[in-house]
């Protein structure tokens, strides 16, 4: 393996470890920000969350 090719896969987890720290805490800057309770900002996060992993399961699913 190449050293690019690690460098790519560092680059890949660093980026995936930033995304999901950021995940507990997005509730409450959003409702700071948007000036909405925490209940309805989680709500909004979870559609959020859910149409993520729905769009990386059905490109998955479209590659087989």
């Amino acid at each position: 393996m190449t050293l690019n090719f690690w460098r790519m896969c560092t680059a890949n987890l660093l980026l995936f470890i930033s995304v999901y720290m950021l995940f507990p805490l997005l509730p409450f800057v959003m409702g700071e920000q948007l000036g909405v309770s925490v209940g309805q900002a989680g709500s909004m996060f979870l559609v959020f969350a859910v149409a993520m992993f729905a769009a990386v399961s059905y490109t998955h699913l479209r590659a087989h």
